[in-house]
């Protein structure tokens, strides 16, 4: 019977290091009672126990911990026949290779404050080594190491501080491929947390056309985009409000306005989630006092230039002229003030009874 077949992993490997590989027999049709046997047999006669496991790709993991040093006869059969190439023989050595180790996960990716990141770490194939584990980074990261007994284990590590950490991971204290890993570490992100308080929110200090701001504080969420989109019941403004990063977790927004008498509605969006918080804001019914004379309305600096040139032409018996005349010195020194020789005399005589 011919198979077509691939075989890979099969080569040499370390004593008391679980190892695999890989039989292919996707080449040959499909039977129901298809079958792939393996038996491994040591230097001593005896056999290692082995495990296969079909996969979903039609093909079939087989795994192994060997046990002996020296040469290892490995059989395998497909429906009791022997496929190309089997026995295949495999030598077996003391030692260790870190890099046939490896790790793996989305902790090693990047990591999010008070959360558990996890990640893999495999050492099938390598050999015999001690794994050592350690995380540097703005704080302390408690972590934990779980053996899958499998030849990998599962890593997990809470940090409490955002920042870059480094991932350490030594097999027989040698670093294997990729470590350190540099992880960036930040707080999750959480639109609940984000508050927007300033100016521009407050409807008493809404004015046609004046440009108002708004700061958004974003420092207690992770990092993530930040879109603010601000209409009226006429819909969206003329121009998009400008947001500025202050490089701390916060921003300013600045916006202008629309015409008067409109209700403003401000949508804050963080990681292209919509705010909960929707702020009404409406055009202030109440405007400023205006200043007037004699029913003019003062609204620029030739205004107030009028105002004076106006008094000035007042008969002086008018009040608002002599108010803007009044040089009175308001101002005395400090304690008695003199005796003139004159005011002394004037003393002595009404005392006489004179005039």
């Amino acid at each position: 019977m011919s198979v077509a077949h691939f075989v890979y992993g099969a080569k040499g490997v370390y004593v008391d290091s679980p190892t695999d590989f890989v039989v292919d027999s996707r080449a040959i049709a499909k039977r129901d009672d298809g079958k792939v046997t393996c038996t491994i047999t040591n230097p001593s006669g005896t056999k290692t126990e082995n495990l296969i496991t079909p996969q979903a790709d039609g093909t079939y993991r087989i795994s192994y911990t060997p046990f002996e040093e020296g040469r290892h006869t490995i059989d395998i059969l497909y429906d009791g026949l022997p496929i190309p190439g089997s026995p295949f023989v495999v030598n077996v050595r003391r030692g260790c290779d870190p890099k046939k180790c490896r790790a793996f996960g989305p902790g090693l990716q990047k990591g999010i404050v008070e959360k558990a990141n996890t990640f893999t770490v495999e050492t099938k194939g390598a050999g015999t080594g001690g794994l050592g584990l350690s995380i540097e980074g703005p704080s302390e990261a408690k972590m934990t190491c779980k053996d899958n007994r499998d030849g990998s284990c599962s890593v997990e590590y809470i940090p409490t501080e955002p920042g870059e950490y480094d991932v350490s991971i030594r097999f027989a204290d040698q670093h294997i491929p990729g470590s350190p890993f540099k992880v960036p570490v930040d707080k999750c992100v959480d639109a609940s947390l984000v508050k927007a308080y300033g100016p521009g929110l407050e409807p008493s200090q809404c004015r046609t056309g004046s440009p108002l701001t708004f700061k958004v504080d974003a420092s207690k969420s992770g990092k993530a985009p930040l879109d603010v989109k601000i209409r009226s019941e006429r819909g969206a403004l003329p121009q998009n409000p400008v947001i500025k990063d202050n490089g701390d977790g916060t921003y300013d927004v600045t916006y202008t306005p629309p015409p008067e008498g409109r209700a403003l509605e401000r949508y804050g969006l963080y990681m292209n989630v919509e705010n909960s918080k929707i702020v009404k804001v409406a055009q202030n019914t109440n405007p400023a006092k205006k200043e007037t004379i004699d029913g003019k309305e003062l609204k620029k600096v030739e205004d107030f230039c009028y105002l004076g040139t106006h008094m000035m032409r007042m008969e002086k018996d008018r009040m608002p002229k002599k108010a803007l005349q009044n040089k009175e010195n308001v101002g005395r020194p400090i304690g008695r003030p003199r005796t003139r020789r004159m005011d002394q005399a004037q003393k002595d005589m009404e005392g006489k009874g004179a005039d």
